[in-house]
């Protein structure tokens, strides 16, 4: 477990289009663990992209409407 705790780290907001919507899974030595990482990434940048201003969603290209449909999938969801 303490292998993935690092990863659990925020995301920068220019990365962030990038990595909400390519949907591809991480695998490390256990199956399992790379799951997880990619539910808890998902799961924190879904609650950051809710938190954004509408300037902010501008500067990443993303709409509010997006934004919301993003963020309302649960993290299991691609």
């Amino acid at each position: 477990m303490s292998t993935i705790l690092p990863h659990f780290g925020l995301s920068p907001l220019t990365s962030m289009p990038r990595t909400l919507f390519a949907g591809s899974f991480k695998t490390g030595t256990n199956g399992h663990v790379g799951l997880i990482e990619t539910f808890v990434r998902r799961a924190v940048q879904r609650r950051q992209l809710r938190a954004l201003e509408d300037h902010e969603l501008q500067d990443i290209g993303v709409s509010r409407v997006a934004a919301h449909r993003e963020a309302g999938k649960p993290f299991w969801r691609a």
